[in-house]
């Protein structure tokens, strides 16, 4: 439905480029705020950064937006390595730096796994961040998922 009212926004008003730009970066990033708040985090990190690309002054937004969440998700996203467990953190350390939000980033800085996990655990805290933190958000999502016939 936004979609249409978009649409007919823009071909009635003749808005120029820039500004159809600006409105459609906001219009995913909506969509972000609701794939989040009905517990499909992935989806809401792709609307989010589909957002970016279509209007970069939403950078801080978005990558607040995405680092808020990839903090949010330590309590959901346990797992039995503590150095995997929180490379969570690392990876919205790096979201917060490049929304310069240099306070969320000191937070998350601060939850970083010791020396000491690392030298127990002999792991790489960014080798699974990622991988981890995508598999969590797959796991979490509200439907199941279809397996390959």
């Amino acid at each position: 439905m936004k979609l249409i009212w978009f649409i007919l926004t823009v071909l009635s008003l003749n808005f120029n480029y820039s500004m159809a730009q600006n409105l459609a970066g906001k219009d995913y990033l909506e969509l972000a705020e609701m794939q989040r708040k009905a517990g499909y985090r992935a989806q809401a990190r792709q609307y989010a950064l589909k957002a970016y690309t279509m209007d970069n002054s939403l950078a801080k937004q978005v990558f607040t937006f995405v680092g808020d969440m990839c903090m949010a998700s330590y309590a959901d996203c346990k797992h039995e390595n503590p150095v995997i467990a929180k490379s969570i953190y690392i990876v919205a350390y790096h979201y917060y730096m490049r929304a310069n939000d240099l306070e969320k980033a000191a937070q998350a800085k601060a939850q970083f796994p010791s020396r000491e996990e690392i030298f127990t655990h002999q792991q790489s805290p960014q080798n699974e961040s990622i991988t981890h933190l995508v598999d969590c958000w797959k796991k979490q999502s509200p439907l199941p998922m279809k397996d390959k016939d």
